[in-house]
């Protein structure tokens, strides 16, 4: 199972924004990142994992959106799930390909020159290990792509008993985490 410790998303979403900034910057992508929920989002799970999942997704977003555009991430809670959101401004995916593009070595077309094909299905993967839900669909106003993923939300009755109170901090209070990575 990849619950082998207790992860901040939020935390994790920070890390791979500060580690993608320069190529944010290089095509004038203004990054925002908006927490509606509090301070903590934690689930149980591996950090390098979900790390290397926010990675991949927010490298794509990056990577396929045109230069002096946007890609916007949210991070919310929707019942026992964080709901983390990524859109971007670029091409998108045609529905056709939206379910073949988690298959291992799938690249879209000819024009796809980065990369192995293999980012989205480790991503699936990653989802999948954390017991989590993918969907990829076209933003309502077909500007781009609009990336879901739900994660379980980490509550203390699902901490392993050996789980120290003190090992995971809790927020009550209302929407308030709003940061912006870049803006141009």
């Amino acid at each position: 199972m990849a619950a082998d410790r207790i992860v901040d998303l939020g935390d994790a979403l920070r890390t791979v924004l500060n580690d993608l900034r320069a190529s944010a910057d290089e095509k004038a992508i203004a990054v925002v990142f908006q927490a509606n929920t509090g301070d903590k989002f934690p689930i149980l799970g591996n950090t390098e994992a979900i790390y290397i999942l926010f990675r991949n997704l927010v490298d794509n977003a990056i990577r396929y959106g045109p230069t002096d555009s946007a890609v916007s991430l949210t991070l919310t809670q929707q019942q026992n799930n964080w709901l983390i959101t990524i859109t971007d401004e670029g091409s998108g995916i045609p529905v056709g390909d939206q379910d073949k593009v988690f298959d291992r070595f799938h690249r879209r077309t000819k024009a796809d020159t980065y990369g192995t094909g293999l980012g989205l299905s480790i991503v699936k993967g990653v989802v999948n290990l954390h017991r989590g839900k993918i969907s990829i669909q076209q933003r309502d106003d077909h500007s781009g792509l609009c990336v879901q993923v739900l994660l379980p939300v980490c509550r203390r009755e699902t901490l392993p008993k050996e789980t120290s109170d003190l090992a995971i901090l809790y927020s009550d209070e209302g929407p308030v985490t709003t940061s912006l990575v870049a803006e141009h």
